[in-house]
């Protein structure tokens, strides 16, 4: 990648993928199968693939024809895209490839869930990521035509003011790199998040000409050096992974980590899907590489440790309506289609919380939160803007805020009534509460079972006197997650559940 660096750099790890695809020598017309040696000791170096599927064009590892892929195939036969990373791989001197196609049995259910739970372990133990950028399919190759002058960078002469001295100055289109990468519809593709995230380095082949990314700098054909005006987001990961070691000795705000893992979640939440049931498989090689450090359960995309710091998120573009896939509870970003927004994670959140998610043995979406919290119960009134709402507090006080819902399928109409849960709060600039706006949908006493529909910030006026607006006892008893009340504080909070 051009430099040295121990961001960039990792131990051997002896951990070696079930399956891979042994390309040969330069001149062997025959790519075959390889299963993980029996001896730990034996590691062979490989690189990933990644690109966009064509599951109607492409060969793929069936049952029925593992044991020819074990035998061999003619290289010929393979969709260019594949030609063309052998190709590469070989001019790197790398002799063994992971395909996901080629390496996970595609018609075998138990195969794809013990494959697809490591695929973290796949691209982040592996030599580097090849990315098709520009490919919308397995046909579409690595390569491209191009006028190689055409990509170099303009220059002018000129001379700054107050300086006697002309110099010469690059031109450059700072939006080049979005276009070329991160706005491409690979880019966009869920499974290519993690993979990109977690490789130790990735080369993409885009349309125009090769990058190259590490954990500290992206660069280019044009700008081999570093591209200027373009940070790599995979320095992210060293960034998160740094604090969560420090965390992990006691040494890190914890709201540090999540204002981090947020803007992961953030990110990855605007991905695509051709299966919208992948959307949770497709993150869990990240959840899997910060496991060790956060000490925490991990479910449904979030973690159990500061759950109240990764509830703070609004839909940016909501879609008609909640997913009927059932991967994940209302509670979770993961419930939802669409990118999601993290509230200002410099707000100041109540530290004193613990809690406890109870799983129902019959289904892995039925994850309940129980809880004890602040909630005020409103009625909608009148929308001000795209944003802003009026509703009106049980004693009669008209309160402006702001009101997201989750999706299009949700209407608030005059007289909806609606349950607001305090969650977060923030003293500065100006004192405000987030909230989760709920819905009631079955109860069962003692506690009322509600499902998130949306999000809301409520702005404090000193005029007004309701309990969501005292931030005193916000303050002193915040949320508290947990499957019982078990002290004398938590009595003056009503107790629920959000499924």
């Amino acid at each position: 990648m051009g430099h040295e660096s121990s961001g960039c750099t990792r131990d051997v790890s002896p951990w070696q993928p079930t399956r891979l695809l042994d390309i040969g020598r330069s001149k062997d017309e025959i790519c075959k199968i390889v299963l993980r040696p029996q001896n730990a000791s034996q590691t062979r170096t490989y690189i990933t693939l990644s690109y966009r599927w064509d599951a109607k064009k492409q060969p793929r590892l069936l049952s029925s024809n593992i044991d020819d892929l074990l035998r061999g195939w003619a290289i010929r036969t393979l969709p260019k895209t594949f030609r063309d990373t052998i190709v590469v791989a070989r001019a790197l001197g790398v002799r063994y490839l992971w395909i996901d196609a080629l390496c996970i049995i595609q018609d075998s259910h138990e195969d794809w869930e013990r494959e697809s739970a490591c695929m973290g372990l796949v691209y982040s133990n592996g030599l580097c990521n090849i990315a098709a950028s520009a490919s919308d399919g397995p046909d579409g190759g690595l390569f491209r035509n191009r006028i190689a002058e055409s990509i170099r960078p303009g220059c002018v002469r000129a001379k700054p003011l107050h300086d006697t001295r002309s110099q010469t100055f690059n031109i450059i289109d700072t939006l080049y790199t979005e276009r070329q990468l991160r706005h491409t519809a690979f880019f966009k593709r869920g499974w290519v998040f993690q993979e990109r995230m977690l490789a130790p380095r990735v080369i993409y082949f885009a349309e125009e000409q090769v990058f190259w990314e590490c954990h500290q700098e992206l660069k280019c054909e044009a700008f081999p050096t570093g591209i200027p005006f373009a940070g790599s987001f995979k320095a992210l990961l060293p960034e998160l992974l740094t604090n969560l070691l420090t965390w992990s000795r006691g040494k890190c705000v914890p709201c540090t980590v999540f204002r981090q893992w947020n803007r992961v979640v953030q990110g990855y939440s605007d991905s695509h899907f051709t299966f919208i049931t992948d959307k949770l498989p497709a993150f869990m090689g990240i959840a899997n590489y910060f496991k060790p450090f956060i000490h925490a359960d991990y479910a449904f995309g979030m973690w159990n440790a500061g759950l109240e710091k990764q509830m703070g998120f609004s839909v940016e573009s909501p879609v008609m309506k909640r997913s009927r896939d059932h991967r994940a509870p209302s509670w979770s970003w993961a419930s939802l289609d669409g990118p999601v927004l993290f509230t200002n994670l410099l707000s100041e959140v109540i530290p004193k919380t613990f809690m406890h998610i109870k799983f129902e043995q019959d289904g892995f979406s039925q994850g309940q939160l129980h809880l004890q919290g602040v909630l005020t119960h409103v009625t909608y009134s009148h929308a001000r803007s795209k944003r802003n709402s009026t509703v009106i507090l049980e004693n009669g006080i008209n309160l402006d805020i702001i009101l997201l819902r989750d999706h299009l399928g949700i209407i608030f109409s005059k007289g909806t009534k609606l349950t607001l849960l305090a969650f977060e709060s923030s003293r500065n600039p100006s004192p405000y509460l987030n909230c989760l706006v709920l819905e009631p949908i079955l109860c069962a006493l003692p506690m009322t079972n509600y499902r998130r529909i949306g999000f809301a910030s409520v702005f404090q006026k000193e005029e007004l006197n309701s309990e969501l607006l005292e931030p005193e006892k916000f303050h002193s008893l915040g949320v508290i997650f947990t499957d019982s009340s078990a002290s004398s504080e938590v009595s003056r909070l009503s107790s629920l559940i959000i499924i």
